[in-house]
């Protein structure tokens, strides 16, 4: 499929339901659901995973924030990116962490915030509120 210059796989529609990641010598798939958020330390990204596992990539951030679906990833910090689907808490008393799923909290930079808010009101429905 052709795109246009303008447009990155971020902003297309995902049709696939997970991600491959390189290991060692095999590829392992891990369903976009069991993401619940990702953390990238340098040049290395760390995936927490809905059964308590990580994987480790040697990739950046950056590429997997291209990679993932738009709607459900947020890039809350320069080192993080969450599942929306996973976020449990937001704590609106310090107004700096979205609490997982996994009940780790994961820092929110002080200019995403406004956006952050924005983001999980638009994504929430009236039963979730």
């Amino acid at each position: 499929m052709l795109m246009p210059k303008n447009l990155t796989p971020r902003h297309v529609e995902h049709e696939q339901v997970g991600i491959l990641l390189p290991c060692h010598s095999c590829m392992i798939s891990i369903a976009f659901d069991d993401i619940v958020h990702l953390e990238g330390i340098r040049n290395y990204t760390i995936f927490y995973l809905t059964d308590g596992s990580l994987q480790i990539s040697a990739r950046t951030l950056k590429v997997f924030e291209q990679e993932l679906p738009f709607k459900q990833f947020y890039r809350t910090h320069k080192s993080h990116l969450i599942n929306l689907n996973h976020l449990y808490q937001y704590d609106t008393d310090e107004h700096k962490f979205a609490i997982m799923s996994n009940a780790r909290k994961v820092l929110i930079s002080r200019r995403k915030r406004k956006e952050f808010l924005s983001r999980i009101l638009l994504s929430s429905t009236p039963t979730d509120l």
